[in-house]
């Protein structure tokens, strides 16, 4: 049905009004679906951003960094294949447009995620399949994550010639900061030094990401809080980031390590869940009420 509505649909947008017959129809989109799925996908992000431009919602600092206003979707949920495509459509739109947009998501199936670069032999793939979690590669860099109970964020923009990757990497977690500490993680903070990877690499728990923080992004107690990465496709910034809300990501352990335990154990002790520095249960929706507040400036 949804099909036959779009088929429906796209023959009234091309001016075709002449009743056709369901059989025709049938054989139409059994043929072409694929392809209209893709482009009714593509109009559906389209018209979302451009709603959002048209409220004229955007980052307390980055919008001034960027010199435009940052549109704001909240698509809350989708697989593993459809986050990354949606995210790398969005790279694509801002390279086209010059516009800027952050999306905020969910993971269902649960999902590990490579970094760009990061060998799919640093992941058990069959024990993925055997626990049900989606297997996918991020455009962006980084280590694998296990995208659980979490909201994630991506930040598609052009860069201004006087504006560094650098520069948006810190005013995003100047804003995630803000909004963490409005839901009651009143100690969360900036990692106060940067870690050194050549060492970690060589550590068993290397392979997943919050196992180490980097320079601005956000700790509770001396654990990450916030996991970011990024790439540069010409002048677009396509930035992500993991904000586990509860327990779950640690289980990354169960399919990247021989000793998974341990591994467990080490990310217990180095990541944080944003509910555990909260002190009560988050969820999705608190989490992005959260976020979008303080980019829109709306909280102190």
């Amino acid at each position: 049905m949804l099909l036959l509505r779009s088929v429906k649909m796209l023959s009234i947008t091309l001016g075709i009004t002449n009743p056709v017959p369901k059989v025709i129809w049938w054989k139409c989109f059994s043929v072409f679906a694929p392809e209209l799925l893709a482009l009714m996908d593509s109009c559906l992000l389209l018209t979302t951003v451009m709603n959002s431009v048209q409220n004229n919602v955007g980052l307390s600092q980055l919008h001034e960094l960027l010199g435009c206003r940052v549109a704001v979707v909240d698509e809350a949920v989708g697989t593993g294949a459809h986050n990354m495509q949606r995210d790398l459509d969005l790279a694509q739109h801002a390279t086209d447009t010059g516009t800027a947009v952050l999306r905020l998501y969910s993971w269902q199936p649960f999902a590990v995620s490579l970094g760009h670069s990061q060998n799919i032999d640093s992941i058990d793939v069959k024990a993925c399949e055997e626990r049900g979690f989606d297997v996918v590669r991020r455009p962006t860099g980084g280590r694998a994550v296990l995208h659980a109970d979490e909201i994630t964020y991506c930040l598609a923009c052009v860069l201004p010639p006087d504006v560094s990757q650098h520069d948006v990497y810190r005013e995003v977690h100047v804003d995630l900061l803000r909004a963490m500490k409005t839901l009651g993680a009143t100690n969360a903070s900036f990692a106060k030094q940067q870690t050194d990877f050549r060492e970690h690499y060589k550590k068993v728990e290397s392979s997943a990401c919050f196992s180490a923080s980097a320079r601005w992004e956000l700790e509770w107690q001396g654990k990450k809080l916030v996991g970011s990465a990024q790439r540069m496709f010409g002048r677009t910034l396509l930035q992500h980031g993991s904000i586990p809300l509860n327990p779950g990501f640690e289980r990354i352990a169960e399919v990247t390590s021989s000793q998974p335990d341990r591994v467990k154990e080490v990310l217990r002790k180095k990541a944080a869940t944003v509910s555990e520095a909260c002190g009560r249960t988050i969820g999705y929706s608190a989490a992005r009420d959260a976020i979008v507040a303080a980019i829109s400036g709306s909280c102190g």
